[in-house]
């Protein structure tokens, strides 16, 4: 009779898989078998060698899977399995946890995460490795960034997001979560100056963007890191058409006078302009970017006065007039309508 007949794969490969394995499983499965017995009969029983069969028996009783009857002759039997096989998975867990920790250490001393000056396109298939990097996107963000966040995903990056934009209150955050999500996980951010929360259905993918330079886009079962700047294009138009201008408002950034922003997404400061002006505060915008005619670089600072909006709203242009008075139209990256390509833009409400 094979071992799959008497006890099943399932069986012989769950107990290779924790490490018992070989010897060790076959005198094992014929201890439970048999119940008591001497390490001779066991061997014979079992097909194991007789001169292996102590050192077998020795491992088995260490592991607490098997127990041992002094005296003259011997005898060896197993443990109720549900007992026994439970803590020694514990132990096992336990033991390889912390292998685990000790070699994850030694490696990480060797491990090189360069950041690539060239743009990159990185694929990763593990959920909790994307995560991680995720939270080292949001962790490293210095001016603005943007999130489209399914449920689960939203929960695992919440307390990271929270407290880099308490610890960062000039930075912009555009954050877009599904309409099922718990209230009570946005009660924190919902706090800050420097958020604005919108809510709209989110099926197929979640998004994230960093200072409009790196960005992870979190498939079905894989995700997609990237700083293409092409990519990063395709990322923030997806988000601005597809999501943010029809989104429902959870919360608004919040407007206060003497408020310092920064933002690389010229469409995320629109909101704050707006408000701004309709509080009667004077935003003034500190621009870098490129004068769209020349394609020479730009440096202006501007006094906000209006923000267009087409009447197919696909576009949105910052309206303002600089010190000395000259009038501009101010379009975000990629812009070939506006006077100027904004790649940065500083809000200070005045």
């Amino acid at each position: 009779m094979s071992r799959n007949e008497e006890f099943g794969e399932e069986v012989y490969s769950f107990l290779e898989f924790i490490g018992i394995k070989g010897y060790e499983a076959r005198a094992y499965l014929t201890l439970l078998k048999l119940g008591a017995e001497t390490a001779p009969k066991l061997a014979a029983s079992a097909g194991i060698p007789l001169p292996r069969v102590y050192d077998v028996l020795k491992n088995l009783v260490r592991k607490g899977l098997v127990e041992v009857k002094a005296g003259r002759p011997r005898l060896y039997r197993a443990l109720p399995p549900r007992i026994a096989l439970r803590e020694y998975l514990q132990s096992y867990i336990k033991e390889i946890s912390m292998l685990g920790e000790k070699v994850a250490g030694i490696l990480e001393k060797h491990y090189r995460s360069t950041e690539l000056e060239e743009p990159s396109i990185w694929l990763t298939y593990s959920f909790e490795a994307s995560v991680e990097k995720a939270k080292g996107l949001i962790n490293s963000m210095s001016i603005d960034g943007y999130g489209l966040l399914r449920h689960e995903l939203f929960k695992e990056l919440r307390r990271y997001l929270y407290k880099k934009l308490e610890n960062s209150p000039e930075t912009l955050f555009s954050l877009t979560v599904d309409t099922d999500t718990d209230p009570d996980l946005l009660r924190n951010l919902i706090r800050l100056d420097n958020i604005m929360i919108l809510k709209q259905p989110i099926s197929l993918i979640s998004l994230i963007d960093t200072d409009h330079k790196r960005g992870v886009l979190f498939a079905k079962n894989y995700s997609l890191f990237t700083s293409e700047e092409e990519l990063m294009l395709i990322f923030d138009n997806a988000y601005f058409y597809g999501y943010w201008r029809n989104a429902g408002i959870i919360k608004r950034f919040t407007v206060r006078k003497g408020g310092r922003y920064k933002t690389s997404h010229q469409w995320m400061v629109l909101p704050l302009i707006n408000d701004a002006l309709r509080q009667g505060y004077k935003p003034l915008l500190n621009i870098t970017g490129t004068w769209v005619r020349t394609g020479k670089p730009a440096k202006v600072t501007v006094k906000a006065e209006s923000v267009y909006r087409g009447l197919d709203d696909y576009r949105r242009t910052i309206i303002g007039t600089t010190l000395d008075g000259k009038r501009l139209s101010i379009g975000g990256f990629g812009a070939t309508i506006e006077d100027i390509s904004a790649k940065y833009i500083e809000v200070i409400i005045e």
